[in-house]
């Protein structure tokens, strides 16, 4: 039975619409989530700059657990002299940012004592009033990380996709509305005019806002498109790049054969792990001067020798363009690993290849786990023993080549022991033969900060 209402119109009949505007519903919330998650990844660093703040990475644990690592630290400018002990500051040290707390304050001597949490004993070096950036007066733990891997290309064009994707979603309930109609209410009630034959659907020309609506949607479209074109290709280059060096590895290294398997009796840090076939190697590019190699971690390269540092920087070791390059000795350097310190380079992938892992030295766990690393060369078979990881500047003096013992040396290898992020024990006293592997730090704060693990370059037996 059909009631009537008070007013004598027929209540509104329910269309069937309301199944589909569920899911243009999540769709929409969907969309305004991934929106907010862009902003949220966007907007800290700009937005704390304006407010006085300086936003930086936390990469090692020297802090915590008062500050995890990962977590984004906010900087506020604060007058050296009034702070106090207990205060976290953050401070340059050799090109490089430096989070730890006050331990005194020396106003004599304008400088301050500082020392990690994590730490047994406070920095080796006072830090000068003129070093001091701010007080720590907040942070966010893993905020660091996504703000982290927002950085570089690929971080950018992520979060263009994640944006136009965003707003696509978004938009979706207000398309399906404007092309459903209302699905609820009452009718509209006839206006005058020419009749329309029967059956003939009723047109509406669309208003600016809908037209301004559907360009913006078709741009957005284009957009996502491009976005993901672009991300399927970085990544399908990523898999085809790893898979060469896969490839190489699988074709010229292998596992020791028994005879060198019980010749090699012992601790496992005394037994290298595999074999290198140089001939081979070398017959396919004389540039290939060296194998480094750590267990539990995806450290298996060739060492390459270019004739400039750019040589082998986007090349791989068969020559072939590649975005990840080579790991390369540096040009200044002597080839046969004869100088007494020499410099290895590689660039930090976001897929974890290539030097990436180095920065996983500055955990005290992961030091412990991995005390060794492998150089292989025609020649002769080292091990590459750690005794500093830290950040610093790709300007530093950490980059300093001496190509025999001198002082200046001995001075060189204190001061990099005394910044370890990590305890590593005694300094060197000079004596040996040393590799400084580097590689760009992951820090989104700093486009030049790297990441250095020094290592005592011992013949193995």
């Amino acid at each position: 039975m059909t009631q009537r209402r008070a007013d004598g119109k027929q209540p509104a009949q329910s269309t069937g619409r309301r199944g589909k505007s569920l899911p243009a519903a999540l769709c929409g919330a969907v969309g305004r989530i991934i929106l907010l998650l862009v902003i949220v990844v966007c907007l800290p660093a700009p937005l704390a700059r304006v407010c006085g703040y300086e936003v930086y990475n936390v990469v090692s644990g020297s802090m915590e657990p008062a500050i995890p690592v990962g977590s984004a630290v906010f900087v506020r400018p604060a007058p050296p002299a009034q702070l106090c002990a207990q205060d976290v500051i953050a401070f340059q040290s050799h090109g490089t940012v430096i989070t730890h707390r006050v331990v005194q304050n020396n106003t004599l001597e304008s400088s301050l004592v500082t020392q990690g949490d994590a730490n047994l004993q406070p920095d080796p070096e006072a830090v000068p009033y003129g070093s001091v950036i701010g007080r720590v007066e907040r942070h966010v733990p893993g905020l660091g990380w996504l703000l982290g891997a927002s950085t570089g290309a690929s971080g950018r064009l992520y979060l263009v996709c994640l944006a136009a994707a965003g707003a696509l979603l978004s938009l979706v309930p207000v398309l399906l509305q404007k092309r459903q109609g209302p699905g609820t209410g009452e009718r509209r009630q006839a206006e005058p005019g020419p009749a329309r034959p029967s059956g003939a659907p009723e047109r509406e020309k669309p208003g600016m806002a809908e037209r301004v609506r559907r360009v913006l949607m078709l741009l957005l479209a284009v957009v996502l498109v491009v976005s993901l074109g672009g991300y399927a290709l970085t990544q399908r280059r990523a898999r085809q790049q790893r898979q060469a060096y896969t490839d190489l590895a699988q074709q010229y290294t292998a596992a020791p054969g028994p005879a060198q398997g019980a010749a090699a009796q012992g601790s496992a840090s005394d037994a290298p792990p595999i074999t290198v076939d140089f001939q081979a190697l070398q017959a396919a590019n004389s540039d290939i001067v060296g194998w480094i190699y750590c267990e539990g971690t995806q450290i298996s390269y060739p060492v390459l020798y270019g004739e400039t540092n750019d040589t082998y920087l986007r090349q791989d070791a068969e020559k072939n363009y590649n975005v990840a390059g080579s790991i390369f000795i540096e040009a200044q350097n002597s080839a046969d690993f004869s100088d007494v310190n020499t410099i290895l380079y590689g660039h930090h992938m976001n897929d974890g290849s290539m030097f990436a892992a180095l920065e996983n030295w500055q955990d005290q766990a992961f030091w412990d786990a991995h005390p060794v690393l492998w150089l292989f060369t025609p020649a002769q078979t080292y091990r590459l023993a750690p005794f500093s990881a830290y950040e610093t500047s790709a300007y530093s003096e950490t980059y300093t080549i001496f190509s025999a013992p001198c002082e200046q040396l001995n001075t060189y290898l204190r001061a990099a022991q005394e910044r370890s992020a990590v305890q590593a024990g005694a300094a060197p006293d000079g004596t040996a033969r040393y590799v400084l592997l580097s590689t760009c730090a992951s820090a989104f704060d700093s486009g030049e900060a790297r990441s250095v693990l020094h290592c005592v370059l011992e013949p193995a037996a």
